[in-house]
């Protein structure tokens, strides 16, 4: 029979394994959906193209057929990368399945699955909220960018003829405008918008997929270890990754329940503490726990107070810094948004 320390080690090594490999999943399903978005970028380009005229512009005549392609066009994206998540959120589940007390015990990753689709964010919004508004921005991003390219440019071009009938010189804007009609140049465009630009949409998806597949983890990874017999809480980590103080230094060095700097019980961990986070949670074992970690209890407030401006700002916010500084923040409102402070505080 094994001992408490080969068991707890056995344990630990399970934990980080499964870890590894669940960002592996993360990043491969992440590489996924952006070969997802890429498909889509070749289909509006193959559209574009059919519908280009031999100067190479596309006529404003085809966005009368365009909402209806796109509409078809966006159902099968959406179904794509949504299976894309679907498979990455089961996949991590059943990483956690070494962790549990009995690996065989059944419907682990269906009740996670279930719990992570009616879990609600801080901001009120459920995954299925997170998706649809993904969905959306695609939408609006290919048609803002196609249709006002299509109609700017038609518009440039009867300018340009209307000069020239004058014998007039064509001035060079509106030369680019006509140049950015071309389908080509359109479907470049319509790709970057999609992929690259600031807030794109690929981005958003992206950044939904990785904070629920850390979230998928964390939440089944929690509560298998807790059905190990002498498991008293987790321990927040930052990642060696950790690019800046933010909140998630609060979170890891603060001893808020008396149990050591960044150790909660079960329930009580603050993961993700925000979206794409890189820190990760480990185990903790009851005789971990010291006298001096009971004796060293405190609050975030009292944390934050031994931490100096610029890092209180870091994770306050300047304006709610500033605030605290002062004495007029209320430790409920730590959290909160600046928006919430400023209209109890009438600023």
């Amino acid at each position: 029979m094994a001992t408490t320390a080969e068991r707890r080690e056995r344990i630990r090594r399970a934990i980080a394994a499964a870890r590894v490999e669940a960002i592996r999943r993360r990043e491969g399903a992440a590489a996924a959906v952006q070969g997802v978005y890429g498909r889509l970028a070749d289909q509006l380009a193959d559209w574009l193209a059919d519908r280009a005229l031999e100067d190479g512009s596309v006529p404003p005549e085809a966005l009368a057929a365009f909402e209806p392609v796109l509409d078809q066009l966006l159902a099968e994206h959406a179904r794509r990368w949504g299976r894309e998540l679907d498979q990455a959120l089961a996949g991590v589940l059943d990483l956690t399945r070494p962790l549990r007390a009995d690996p065989l015990a059944p419907n682990h990753v269906e009740r996670t699955l279930r719990w992570l689709f009616d879990y609600t964010g801080s901001d009120g919004l459920q995954l299925s909220d997170r998706i649809w508004r993904v969905n959306r921005a695609t939408k609006d991003t290919i048609t803002r960018t196609i249709q006002n390219a299509i109609i700017r440019g038609d518009t440039a071009r009867q300018a340009a003829q209307r000069l020239i009938a004058e014998g007039k010189a064509v001035p060079a804007d509106v030369k680019v405008t006509i140049r950015n009609a071309a389908g080509q140049v359109i479907s470049r465009h319509t790709r970057e918008a999609l992929m690259a630009g600031e807030g794109n949409p690929l981005r958003n998806a992206l950044r939904v997929m990785r904070t629920e597949i850390n979230r998928a983890f964390t939440e089944s990874f929690v509560s298998s270890v807790f059905e190990q017999e002498d498991v008293a809480a987790v321990k927040f980590n930052l990642s060696p990754l950790h690019p800046r103080f933010d909140v998630c230094d609060l979170h890891a060095r603060a001893n808020l329940h008396g149990m050591g700097p960044g150790v909660y019980p079960q329930g009580k961990h603050p993961y993700p503490a925000h979206p794409e986070t890189l820190s990760f949670l480990t185990v903790v074992f009851n005789d971990e726990i010291t006298d001096e970690d009971r004796a060293g209890q405190q609050t975030p407030a009292d944390w934050l107070r031994g931490q100096p401006a610029q890092q209180q700002d870091a994770i306050l916010g300047k304006n709610k810094g500033a605030l605290f500084r002062d004495g007029r923040l209320q430790e409920s409102e730590l959290f909160a948004t600046w928006a919430q402070v400023r209209a109890r505080i009438g600023e």
